[in-house]
């Protein structure tokens, strides 16, 4: 016969829904391989390069590698107060992108981006810096 779906149970009655009901797995059901479609891919494979073409997840796991090693050198320069509330984001052109936790802290790093800017052009990753832009954006 036709299956109307939703409405099957209403057509066919509780025994239908019930059939139904025990053909899907339970909500607390432990996945096995055999009733899950696993990803054959491995954590290796998707780290590979290939033909010196990175993957996506290279890319992205060198990126956040980046944005780390920015922020460590950029705090060295920052002061106290600022520290803990800033991130270094990106460089786009030659404009340090900086993420800040609040307000406060972006008017703060805008204020001080010109003496900022001196110090990080000594700083081997900023050399070519020549700004430095502030994002309100929670960490």
């Amino acid at each position: 016969g036709s299956t109307f779906n939703g409405r099957a149970d209403i057509l066919l009655g509780k025994d239908a829904h019930q059939e139904r009901e025990a053909r899907r797995p339970a909500a607390n059901a432990v996945m096995t391989r055999r009733n899950a479609k696993m990803p054959r891919t491995k954590i290796d494979e998707l780290l590979r390069e290939r033909h010196g073409r990175r993957s996506p997840l290279q890319r992205l796991l060198n990126q956040a590698a980046d944005h780390a090693a920015w922020t460590a050198e950029l705090r060295t320069i920052l002061p106290e107060n600022l520290r803990c509330a800033c991130q270094a984001r990106g460089i786009r052109g030659n404009v340090l992108v900086v993420a800040c936790t609040d307000s406060a802290s972006a008017t703060r790093l805008r204020l001080l981006a010109p003496e900022l800017t001196e110090k990080l052009r000594a700083l081997p990753h900023f050399s070519r810096i020549a700004g430095i832009r502030a994002k309100v954006s929670p960490h």
